[in-house]
């Protein structure tokens, strides 16, 4: 599955949001959440995602840049290896809020 957006509720440490700065015709702006064009922010959150799933990993998923490959040998073990995937997701996104 493409967790490309996950990218957008992953918060910027405060004191990084200076840094990302970049100027346009219409003014100054800043990110203050990561953004997948940032050079650090591709390993960043692969590393979060692998520490929120990382008693899974090897198991029943990989991840890869913003592509988490879930893998069963069945279609029902599937089901529920992406449910307790998802399930992990949602609590992080819940828990950065």
């Amino acid at each position: 599955m493409d967790i490309a957006l996950g990218y957008w509720n992953v918060p910027m440490a405060e004191d990084s949001v200076g840094k990302t700065a970049f100027l346009c015709t219409y003014g100054l702006y800043e990110w203050l959440v990561l953004s997948f064009v940032l050079y650090y922010a591709v390993p960043a959150f692969e590393r979060l995602v692998e520490n929120v799933l990382v008693d899974l990993k090897w198991r029943i998923y990989l991840v890869y840049l913003d592509d988490c490959i879930v893998f069963s040998e069945d279609c029902s073990t599937h089901l529920v290896r992406l449910k307790q995937v998802l399930q992990r997701f949602r609590a992080l996104v819940s828990s950065s809020r």
